[in-house]
């Protein structure tokens, strides 16, 4: 029985890696942390894995654990770490720890700074449908009943998702050396990125080096900076460009035209044809041949709050999305309006993300709304105050997203609905990007339709 210690096993990734280790039987899971946010307190107990008391304690750690894995909230003077270290136990990050369980499997890690949860959830949907097993890793359940991270002895596959978001850009994809990796295109997410941007660039180059011998590299060819990434690759990898597949749109569905028939997706725009392909492009670097995959990429219906259509009144087409960057927002407005070409498009935009509250960063969002016919821009000042930040004019958000269309700047929650109120009355197709729960704030007023 191998013992794994998790110092830090409140933080998310770590709780869903300690309660996937948990269930594989020649291991015994233990696990410490100073705090239990949300759903962790009830997760732990479900599994079996509460500690005896919150808190650090230096004697959990003894000569008997296989292997202590820390948190990235964990710094080197936590009394746990420390002990580990004088024992001179093995110590990974929680990237390393799942490089460890995986070593001995064709292992696939997507990155970049957008679609990545949705190529990896793709991949997942057909290894499913074809019925091969994989190990993964990914920030959302794949179905209403899966867990975030699985980890098992049959399956011969791992499939990572390296996020960008978490600041800790690279890490999976480090980490796990993949045999076969996926870029899926790369934007600044925040302002230090942003004011930086050059050097992020090289360290994703840096990041190609750590792939297996003979690695498999795909990556969206539209995208200059990673032309640019792949243009100087080690000369063991074979690279991969992604472009967008040929399709079309009919009825306000989009159909994916293959050799042996037109089939219709549940996704749309430009930026989820491209995700495809990438799935595509991966899943047949592990054996699944097109015509299997193209069966059962149709039944894909995406994921919860990236561009869902929302159940309001009869009269209006409203859809939500997530987007909390100038990329997210730009493809999912132009992904509504190419879906919906005739018809008049109002994009609102609730600008309270905290890495958009920066005036260096604010810049990208210029012509981000570009193609809805009329721009919201939905930013209350507290959110600012909220962050410790300094509030932001109208002027700045006015003149950061430019003038293609004219931007209507709203503050509080009741000029929006008033606003709203006033704009359902046109024959119109509605998009609410932001947090995920922004389109609560109106949805009251479809309702009364």
């Amino acid at each position: 029985m191998q013992k794994v210690h998790f110092t830090g096993i409140g933080e998310p990734i770590m709780l869903e890696i300690a309660i996937a280790l948990s269930r594989k039987n020649s291991f015994s899971v233990s696990g410490s942390d100073d705090t239990f946010e949300g759903s962790s307190y009830s997760r732990l107990i479900e599994s079996g894995l509460w500690p005896e008391s919150p808190g650090w304690h230096a004697d959990r750690i003894h000569k008997n654990l296989s292997a202590i894995v820390i948190g990235k909230h964990i710094n080197e003077n936590n009394p746990e770490w420390q002990k580990a270290r004088e024992l001179g136990l093995k110590i990974y990050s929680y990237a390393e720890f799942m490089f460890q369980q995986t070593r001995s499997k064709t292992r696939i890690v997507v990155s970049g700074s957008h679609g990545v949860s949705t190529v990896v959830a793709m991949i997942l949907h057909v290894l499913r449908k074809v019925k091969m097993q994989a190990d993964y890793l990914t920030s959302i359940q794949p179905t209403e009943n899966d867990p975030k991270v699985l980890l098992s002895y049959e399956s011969r596959i791992a499939v990572f998702e390296d996020q960008q978001a978490d600041g800790n850009t690279g890490t999976m994809f480090q980490a796990c050396k993949p045999h076969i990796a996926v870029l899926t295109g790369i934007a600044p997410h925040n302002a230090a990125i942003y004011l930086d941007f050059g050097e992020f660039i090289q360290k994703l180059h840096k990041l190609t080096e750590q792939m297996e011998v003979q690695g498999r590299l795909i990556y969206n060819s539209t995208d200059d900076n990673l032309n640019e990434i792949v243009s100087h690759l080690r000369r063991d990898i074979v690279a991969f460009a992604c472009e967008k597949p040929d399709s079309e749109i009919r009825h306000q569905t989009t159909y994916l035209k293959t050799r042996k028939a037109d089939i219709a997706l549940q996704v749309f725009g430009t930026h989820n044809l491209l995700n495809l392909e990438a799935a595509r492009l991966a899943c047949r670097q592990i054996g699944i041949y097109d015509d299997q995959f193209y069966k059962h990429i149709g039944d894909f219906a995406g994921l919860p709050g990236r561009l869902t259509r929302m159940p309001y009144g009869e009269k209006h087409t409203v859809y939500a999305d997530s987007s909390n960057t100038p990329a997210k927002l730009k493809t999912a407005v132009r992904a509504v309006k190419e879906q919906h070409k005739e018809q008049k498009l109002i994009a609102c935009y609730a600008l309270t993300d905290k890495n958009s509250l920066n005036t260096d960063f604010l810049p990208l969002y210029n012509s981000s709304m570009r193609f809805a016919d009329v721009a919201i821009v939905y930013y209350p000042p507290t959110v600012s105050k909220q962050y410790g930040l300094e509030a932001l004019t109208n002027e700045d958000i006015r003149k950061s997203f430019g003038d293609k269309p004219p931007i209507n700047i709203v503050n509080d929650k009741e000029s929006l609905i008033s606003l709203t109120e006033t704009l359902v009355k046109e024959d119109a197709i509605f998009i609410f990007a932001g947090p995920n729960n922004f389109h609560n704030e109106i949805s009251v007023v479809f309702k009364k339709q």
